[in-house]
């Protein structure tokens, strides 16, 4: 079965929002309120990352494929024109300037917040943790046991196992 890659970043958003969960949970019993509020800080940081390098890679396809996405810039769905230069420039601009971003983000986290750099590292790690849980559920089950997986002896519908004593011939009679 062939998913969509919209239905697997979905997917993947998801997890990451659940595992940020569960490390704050994790962090706020081994290292108290520090931990936790590093934990989600570090996952907010990554989460901003993310959207600035989706709304940026979206840029990009929208230009170099010629065609408005999703409807972008004004434009119906499919319609084949160029996105504008100025698109470029500020995706350009904005892929840089993320970093820098990111980089006082964290100052700021670390420094003058006090959060737990285990817990912001922790946090800003939950998308990479989240990748790794779906990349071992798209795996099939004979690969991950070795074995054929189990299927069910039981069969629905009117071919369904009858006690011993009754027959095909039963059915006719009625």
């Amino acid at each position: 079965m062939t998913e969509r890659p919209e239905q697997a970043l979905r997917r993947i958003e998801r997890t990451a929002l659940l595992s940020s969960a569960v490390m704050a949970a994790a962090a706020f019993a081994a290292l108290g309120v520090p931990g936790a509020a590093g934990v989600v800080a570090g996952a907010m940081l990554a989460a901003l990352n993310y959207l600035a390098v989706k709304a940026i890679a979206g840029v990009i396809v929208a230009r170099s494929a010629g065609r408005a996405a999703a409807g972008g810039y004004g434009l119906q769905e499919g319609t084949v024109r160029p996105a504008p230069r100025r698109y470029g420039v500020a995706a350009g601009f904005v892929f840089v300037l993320r970093y820098a971003l990111l980089a006082i983000g964290a100052y700021v986290m670390l420094a003058r917040l006090h959060l737990h750099p285990i817990g912001v590292i922790a946090g800003a790690s939950a998308p990479v943790a989240a990748v790794a849980i779906e990349a071992i559920r798209m795996i099939p089950a004979r690969s991950r046991t070795g074995r054929e997986p189990r299927r069910s002896t039981r069969v629905a519908g009117p071919e369904r196992r009858r006690p011993a004593g009754e027959g095909a011939e039963s059915d006719r009679s009625g």
